[in-house]
């Protein structure tokens, strides 16, 4: 058995397989294997991610899905192995050769190894993230980790960071996790919520593992480049404003309720009156983005849906906090 499964999902990947293939070749730490899903559900696009994929002579496992599962679809992945560390990515991230080596190696050197100083030593590490940064020719940083500020806006850290260091959570852009440490903190022991579909399921996994005491890092000597699908212009209204509109309606809408889900698995007045706060007001900016672009037809149709799923959120919030 490899020491890491690598999780690839492929959608809409025919201009990106072939280079993506080509980086996972020259990966300077050899001991992994390859689960592939495809969610194309398009026979073009399946021929020639089956064909890339026979032809790179890499060892994988390619599942050919009859419907789109989205960012689950790692979960049935999950079930094919029992790699002790696996790397979630995406079609669109293409790592540098070292990558895989950097990651495993802060893996260990926290939670296994010698540390180099009493603080670096982690015995709770359970994912590792490298520097990733956006394509497109700049040098924008993608996601340098996650950053809680409040329970309504968990964000990407877009900072430069050279040294090694210790994050709320990991993107699931090209996220390295310990199997272990995931499967402890899941009434299912998989690693992502199966209601999920996409969107928020990096943000749900962090906070668990951050309530078990389990810790994330960065390793900025990881590098990889994320040709983001609907990029993220700024921090402003205005550039908030664009990436709504460069949104698909149906994309909005489950990112909206993907977040209230986490409302009732996470809330806790344990997290402070600012955090409450804080969560209202970036709340309301999100109603009122998704009212205003998405339109009222969406906005209560999605809140009708809402409505139905609260007893069963309810319900899973009770378990998440038992375990």
């Amino acid at each position: 058995m490899p020491r890491v499964a690598i999780q690839l999902l492929t959608y809409r990947s025919l201009h990106s397989i072939a280079r993506l293939i080509t980086c996972l070749k020259s990966q300077t730490f050899r001991d992994w294997e390859l689960f592939a899903w495809d969610n194309s559900c398009d026979s073009r696009e399946q021929e020639v991610v089956r064909s890339t994929l026979t032809n790179s002579a890499l060892s994988h496992h390619l599942i050919v899905s009859e419907q789109n599962l989205g960012f689950t679809a790692h979960n049935r992945l999950w079930q094919m192995h029992q790699a002790p560390f696996v790397l979630i990515l995406n079609d669109d991230c293409f790592l540098e050769p070292m990558y895989l080596e950097q990651v495993m190696k802060r893996m260990e050197r926290a939670a296994f190894g010698e540390p180099r100083s009493s603080d670096e030593r982690d015995d709770r590490c359970a994912a590792v993230t490298g520097l990733i940064y956006r394509e497109r020719g700049n040098s924008a940083i993608d996601t340098a980790g996650l950053r809680f500020e409040c329970l309504g806006h968990v964000v990407d850290d877009h900072d430069v960071h050279l040294e090694a260091r210790q994050v709320f959570g990991v993107s699931g852009t090209a996220a390295l996790l310990r199997r272990s440490a995931v499967e402890s903190v899941s009434p299912e022991r998989l690693p992502f919520d199966p209601s999920f579909f996409m969107y928020k399921e990096d943000v749900d996994l962090a906070i668990r593992l951050k309530r078990k005491r389990y810790t994330a890092w960065l390793e900025p000597q990881a590098i990889a480049f994320h040709a983001r699908g609907v990029k993220e212009t700024g921090r402003g209204w205005l550039s908030r404003i664009k990436d709504e509109l460069a949104r698909p309606i149906h994309l909005r809408t489950q990112t909206y309720k993907n977040q209230w889900a986490i409302y009732f698995y996470h809330f806790s007045w344990e997290l402070g009156w600012k955090d409450f706060l804080w969560t209202c007001w970036h709340e309301k900016k999100r109603s009122v983005s998704l009212f205003i672009f998405g339109g009222p037809v969406a906005f209560f149709r999605t809140w009708r849906e809402i409505i139905t799923l609260i007893p069963g959120w309810k319900e899973r919030g009770k378990i998440l906090r038992t375990l």
